[in-house]
């Protein structure tokens, strides 16, 4: 047990780091923000943007959340090795990677101008973004995932490169907006995915492509896949249904709801993903040294949920500066920063159960507790779907912007129960040992 201190300390350097990171690709995502909010405003376009930037990142954020999950488990034992069967199996992710995204590309592309009103609007240009975009991005999360599994975290700045690139290029004002919308997305899409390429053959040696084939890492892999892609599938198809029912109120209502969502991100987005990309890592750390009691977990959801319960508040009492500083530029007049504003105090109420649920689910991951992530994302997803979906009779975009609450409080108690009692198959618990 006097192994947990050091851990611990490993952990917290670790979350700093991933914080730090996660800063400074924020900032270009706010820097973006402002442009945006200046150039454009609550337009119909903005509205359609956005809708089509929701839907072609939804994969990739789904495919870094699920590989996160569970591949970390895998490739934490595989580096270890370094043998030739890990290297075949690398090259297999990779090519499965490739033919996966491209057949999402097409799925996506093709259906999107089926989705709403706003997405029809779009016409061809804006589902072919969409296609290219969702391509590019889930590449770009896979090699994120396997460079932070190898201790790098350069993955998490770079995530802010295409909000970079295109906030620029909507500074310079080159081309029209329409088409500085949709060709700056997709050039900073390719230049993350770029320098992403580039860190994986310095720091894991290159990329080489093959089909995948049946195998001891496949068949550890496959029992977390089939959990969390369906649970999370599930749960973060949300945020699009919201949208559209959004899409279905007076014009800028999908914009207004996007701006205020994208300033909880801002603080969802930090602490989420230093959890993530730390708190995982860790606990493998941890089950691998026989330490997977509750101490291991207990301080450590104490700890974070504490900071992200008073980043809300800080974030609450500070909502009108905090949109009046990024937003209220040229056409985002004193009107829409008041509805913004409102809508973000019903949306930052999310962050404290937000946080404390990934936590839980790093926890169990480590422990192979694939089918209570599943569980708790499916019952996240029906308290976001009730509250948007009946509320948003009475209470308007108040209650669709308020359904992330209801959903994690609901999934951070069933996840709570789960891991108190320790409800974990044994049966990926032995499979894992064995790989």
């Amino acid at each position: 047990m006097t192994l947990i201190g050091p851990l611990r300390n490993q952990l917290w350097y670790s979350t700093l780091t991933v914080v730090g990171l996660a800063l400074l690709a924020k900032l270009c995502g706010a820097f973006k923000e402002v442009v945006m909010a200046k150039e454009l405003g609550t337009s119909y376009l903005v509205d359609q943007f956005v809708f089509a930037f929701s839907v072609a990142t939804w994969p990739a954020a789904l495919a870094t959340s699920i590989l996160t999950i569970s591949l970390t488990p895998l490739l934490a034992k595989l580096k270890r090795r370094n043998d030739d069967a890990t290297q075949a199996f690398m090259a297999q992710l990779w090519g499965g990677a490739v033919l996966g995204s491209l057949g999402l590309a097409l799925l996506f592309g093709l259906s999107f101008p089926l989705l709403s009103p706003v997405s029809e609007a779009g016409g061809t240009r804006l589902a072919v973004m969409v296609g290219m975009v969702t391509f590019l991005s889930c590449m770009s999360a896979l090699a994120t995932v396997i460079l932070m599994c190898r201790g790098n975290q350069i993955g998490t700045l770079l995530e802010g490169l295409p909000s970079l690139i295109l906030g620029a290029l909507l500074v310079v004002a080159i081309w029209g907006d329409d088409v500085t919308l949709i060709y700056g997305l997709i050039l900073g899409m390719s230049l993350q995915l770029a320098m992403l390429c580039l860190m994986h053959h310095r720091h894991v040696g290159a990329i080489s492509l093959s089909l995948p084939q049946r195998s001891a890492q496949w068949s550890s892999l496959g029992t977390g896949l089939g959990y969390t892609s369906a649970g999370y599938a599930i749960m973060s198809s949300t945020p699009m249904i919201e949208l559209a029912i959004a899409s279905s109120f007076p014009e800028g209502s999908v914009a207004s709801l996007g701006y205020a969502a994208r300033v909880t991100a801002l603080g969802t987005g930090l602490l989420a993903t230093a959890v993530n990309r730390s708190a995982i890592t860790h606990f493998c750390d941890v089950r691998s040294k026989d330490l997977s009691g509750p101490t291991t977990w207990v301080g450590i959801l104490a700890a974070f949920s504490l900071v992200s319960f008073a980043l809300s508040l800080v974030l609450m009492y500070f909502a009108p500066e905090l949109v009046s500083l990024i937003f209220q530029r040229g056409r985002f007049d004193s009107q829409a920063a008041l509805t913004v504003t409102h809508l973000m105090r019903w949306s930052v109420a999310q962050l404290g159960p937000y946080v404390a649920t990934v936590v839980l689910c790093a926890y169990l991951s480590a422990n192979g507790g694939f089918k209570q992530i599943f569980i708790a994302c499916l019952i996240c997803f029906m308290g976001r779907l009730l509250c948007a979906s009946w509320g948003s009779q009475l209470y308007g975009l108040d209650a669709i912007a308020a359904a992330p609450v209801a959903g994690h409080l609901a999934m951070f108690a069933y996840l709570l129960v789960a891991v108190s009692t320790r409800a974990i198959p044994s049966a990926f618990e032995r499979s894992s040992l064995q790989t």
